[in-house]
């Protein structure tokens, strides 16, 4: 990872910014410290817990074809390992448009998380390769919409791929183009997917994924922004929530799914559509910094500002990638988030 390549977050408008003195005023008075710090106290009470009770669980990564890991200790199902923090973990979501592209990096390792449209393909490479990443680890593809698998198979032909993991469908019931050249990148590379069916765990360096398929595999409405995985990044105290394309149904399972709802930042999903049981979805996550994969204000594309509203009142500040990268630090305790001015 490269050290101080962003600067520090431009202004935002006003509906998109939580400022610090409502966050400051919204604390409980002579509560002795911050709602962040009350929240990493929780967390860090919960894990000692962990180290008084018998593990309840082992999962090992090494059933799956292209899988290799090691067993890491879990709470039971929807609760994440606990590993050793061993340095920083660096999180980037790319100014793509309304599209999802998301790059992880760990000391040693790398994750992708969705890949953009086909045409914005040359903006993600020029990322990995501005990183020196030649080797992408763990490619998640959260679902085969063509904004969020139109670059896979771009990263597939041009990087060494480690793991790829999809959810339990084929596109090849819509005719995607997009989905047919990532399939021909597979079979070209001779890389077999894991096709994630239940709650996966992954370890990266001091990174736990957890990947939660979907419970059906037909919807009532859009069955494929709700076929969408969702995942979990636990480094240390510090939580994230990529919550791909999910609409109302998904949604009602992810606050079933997930034992423990509580994240630092969670990444809005359908960039920024509100569902009926969004804000009930946002109160529960309770997320500090909340990201939406969309246009910036007054373009087409933009976040809805319903859902920009229900996501402060939430207590999320709110940031939006048609505004520019955005780059997430965190070193396992503290998460910092800044943004720089787009060049598109």
């Amino acid at each position: 990872m490269k050290e101080n390549r962003k600067t520090d977050a431009l202004p935002q408008p006003e509906r998109y910014v939580r400022r610090t003195e409502e966050i400051q005023s919204a604390e409980p008075a002579g509560s002795g410290g911050s709602m962040k710090k009350m929240r990493h106290m929780r967390r860090l009470t919960a894990a000692l817990l962990i180290f008084s009770v018998a593990w309840t669980g082992i999962f090992f990564l090494g059933g799956c074809s292209g899988i290799s890991g090691k067993p890491v200790r879990t709470q039971g199902e929807g609760t994440p390992a606990v590993v050793d923090v061993t340095g920083e973990m660096e999180t980037e979501f790319l100014d793509v448009g309304k599209a999802d592209c998301i790059v992880i990096q760990t000391s040693s390792q790398t994750a992708v998380i969705d890949t953009g449209y086909d045409d914005t393909l040359d903006d993600v490479t020029e990322y990995l390769d501005s990183e020196g990443i030649k080797k992408i680890d763990h490619l998640f593809l959260t679902h085969f919409d063509k904004d969020h698998v139109g670059g896979a198979s771009g990263l597939v032909e041009n990087y060494e791929i480690g793991t790829v993991y999809q959810p339990d469908y084929s596109a090849d019931e819509e005719d995607s183009k997009h989905y047919r050249r990532y399939e021909e990148a597979l079979h070209e590379k001779d890389i077999h997917p894991v096709t994630v069916k239940e709650a996966l765990g992954i370890v990266m360096d001091d990174v736990v994924f957890t990947v939660y398929p979907p419970e059906k595999l037909e919807y009532d409405k859009d069955k494929d922004n709700n076929r969408s995985l969702v995942i979990a990044a636990d480094h240390g105290s510090v939580r994230m929530l990529f919550a791909g394309d999910a609409e109302k149904e998904r949604i009602e399972e992810i606050m079933t799914q997930i034992a423990d709802l509580d994240f630092d930042l969670l990444k809005v999903p359908h960039h920024g559509r509100m569902e009926k049981n969004s804000e009930e979805f946002f109160e529960a996550v309770s997320p500090e910094y909340a990201v939406i994969c969309a246009e910036e204000e007054g373009k087409e594309d933009a976040a809805e500002e319903e859902t920009v509203e229900a996501l402060q009142k939430a207590g999320a500040e709110v940031f939006v990638t048609g505004s520019g990268d955005i780059t997430c630090r965190s070193d396992g305790e503290e998460l910092t988030v800044t943004q720089e001015q787009s060049g598109r």
